[in-house]
């Protein structure tokens, strides 16, 4: 076998194992969000082989905290949460009766409790790279969320799971062999 023959085997083996899931490139990417009491989320990534970033998730900062964290080409298009997103609402631990009351409509109905989220993480493809994306956004103090799977006369609200109610402890929200989703919540309200 000649040089060249051996050396474009190795291309190709190569170009082959680019080809492959992530998931079977490496270990799990680790994701993992820490929302911090101060109101500044720390985010830590661990095994992205090709990088990541972290942008602002669009939507008003005096009230949310947020982000979006592209895992670049990871998943792209793939397996996850295919065709819909996954995605996790955490409440407040308190008991809804002791929330400020919500009265959007002016009816003089108190609909607190049906309104007591406050932090919703998600896992989603980029619409454009198809890269795996990890976004969340965390109310600030006197600011909550629908609830989870939240469902009002007839009308979807949103189909979230619930992550249960907001502690100070790290809970895994996805674990497969392409990305391990940590958040540690906390309620600021």
């Amino acid at each position: 076998m000649t040089r060249f023959n051996h050396s474009f085997r190795a291309i190709i083996i190569a170009l082959a194992a680019l080809s492959l899931p992530g998931s079977l490139m490496a270990k799990p990417i680790v994701v993992s969000i820490n929302d911090t009491p101060s109101g500044h989320a720390v985010v830590q990534v661990q095994g992205a082989p090709y990088g990541w970033t972290i942008v602002p998730d669009d939507v008003d900062p005096t009230t949310v905290e947020s982000g979006i964290i592209t895992l670049i080409g990871v998943d792209v298009w793939g397996s996850i949460n295919e065709p819909d997103e996954n995605g996790w609402r955490f409440t407040d631990p308190r008991d809804w009766t002791t929330l400020p009351p919500f009265e959007p409509f002016g009816d003089g109905v108190n609909y607190r409790k049906y309104w007591t989220a406050v932090d919703i993480i998600w896992i989603q493809h980029d619409p454009i790279t198809g890269d795996l994306v990890v976004g969340f956004d965390s109310a600030k103090a006197g600011k909550w969320y629908s609830n989870p799977g939240l469902v009002i006369f007839g009308y979807v609200i949103n189909t979230d799971a619930d992550a249960g109610p907001a502690t100070n402890g790290w809970v895994t929200l996805w674990s497969d062999a392409t990305l391990i989703l940590r958040f540690k919540p906390h309620t600021n309200n």
